[in-house]
């Protein structure tokens, strides 16, 4: 895979790469995306989560409860 970066870009995974001392800029680039995919994918899974709890929530509304039967 080629990756290219603008001026910009290269600068900012430099001044990344120093500050964490990452070896190399390939390294740096392969690092700062196994980040990003990490973060995504713990989106997608606080997203999952909130839905099944309140589709857990939902549930218990509508769960049965026996009528209360005086002593």
């Amino acid at each position: 895979m080629t990756l290219t970066l603008n001026t910009e870009e290269t600068a900012a995974l430099e001044g990344w790469r120093l500050a964490n001392n990452i070896g190399s800029p390939d390294e740096a680039a392969r690092e700062l995306l196994r980040l990003g995919l990490l973060s995504e994918i713990s989106k997608v899974y606080g997203l999952v989560s909130a839905i099944r709890h309140s589709v857990d929530d939902d549930e218990d509304d509508f769960a049965y409860q026996a009528p209360h039967t005086p002593n």
